[in-house]
């Protein structure tokens, strides 16, 4: 009994964390600070303004990673936690976890926006945007794509691949840190849609946030990547050849 109510408290803990992250985000685009987590808007100003600069963006983009990708983890989060509730630091171990996680998607969000800005004003044509669409739904039908996201899909498997009880704090780090690898190749050419807009657009990162949880939980989510990849090139050469009907 103690066990699952301890269960229960976990999972409305990160629940409530995931939920203070999404009002984080919305609170700070709405303050002066919230200029440095504007995607292409400072374009590579913000490497050079000093370290603050970096800082405050890979603290948004750390926010805006437990927001939209932790909950698609939980599968492997609460697996986990079961396999290793026997231990006296459990809840440390979970923790270590999703450090590693966040650790390795801020290191992508900073090189992502550090190549993006290589190209800045060039981020605020279409030809940019447009490729960004396209080459989102290309990825979509690629053997990369679809090896991590199966790996993502099985979690307890992969779990038993990276957990063997040795060295219990450093598996517990790379156990999440591996993870988030396979789930940025997984998922890496949806995040960088987050570009297509200037600033952080709450609705637009729910959108994304949805269809890559769907995609990696749902029983039938790996059937979604042929009609995905469709849609996004379509939407691409119609961002390119009409953009109006986006409303540019």
């Amino acid at each position: 009994m103690w066990a699952l109510d301890e269960r229960r408290f976990r999972t409305t803990l990160l629940v409530a964390i995931i939920t203070l992250s999404w009002f984080a985000l919305w609170a700070w685009g709405r303050t002066p600070t919230g200029q440095h987590f504007h995607h292409a808007a400072m374009g590579a100003a913000i490497f050079k303004q000093g370290i603050s600069s970096v800082l405050f963006f890979a603290s948004g983009w750390t926010l805006m990673t437990i927001a939209m990708m932790l909950p698609t983890s939980f599968p492997l989060l609460g697996r986990f936690y079961v396999l290793i509730s026997d231990k006296e630091k459990r809840s440390f171990l979970l923790g270590l976890c999703i450090a590693g996680y966040l650790l390795v998607w801020a290191v992508f969000g900073l090189l992502a926006h550090y190549g993006v800005s290589q190209l800045y004003p060039l981020v605020a044509g279409l030809n940019f945007q447009s490729g960004l669409l396209i080459g989102a739904g290309i990825y979509q039908f690629t053997p990369l794509k679809h090896y991590c996201l199966q790996k993502c899909r099985s979690p307890l498997s992969f779990i038993i691949q990276h957990w063997h009880g040795r060295n219990e704090a450093g598996e517990s780090f790379w156990l999440g840190a591996h993870h988030g690898l396979f789930c940025i190749g997984c998922c890496w050419s949806l995040m960088l849609l987050m570009f297509l807009t200037v600033s952080v657009h709450l609705l637009w990162m729910l959108a994304l946030g949805t269809v890559m949880a769907v995609e990696k939980n749902m029983p039938w989510g790996n059937r979604l990547s042929t009609p995905l990849g469709l849609v996004l090139v379509i939407a691409g050469f119609v961002f390119r050849f009409a953009p109006a009907t986006f409303g540019f």
